[in-house]
């Protein structure tokens, strides 16, 4: 389902998170650039959440990835 593999971290909506193979991209819109908050993962996720500076993505086989936003702290559980 696409809606699980989109989502706006901030609230002007001027970046897009999206999933591409085994990647996250973060696409911003004003300065048409593309940055990897989570990339070369193990999986390739089929679901993604992000909200309170917080992104979350989980795979087929109970693996998750959970990424602070504005920080290079995450928590990989496989």
């Amino acid at each position: 389902q696409l809606r699980d593999l989109l989502a706006y971290p901030t609230k002007d909506k001027r970046e897009i998170l999206t999933v591409y193979q085994n990647n996250v991209c973060l696409y911003n819109t004003l300065r048409k650039t593309v940055s990897h908050p989570l990339k070369d993962l193990s999986f390739s996720p089929t679901c993604m959440a992000c909200e309170h500076g917080f992104l979350a993505v989980g795979g087929q086989r109970s693996q998750v990835v959970v990424r602070q936003l504005n920080s290079n702290w995450y928590l990989l559980v496989v």
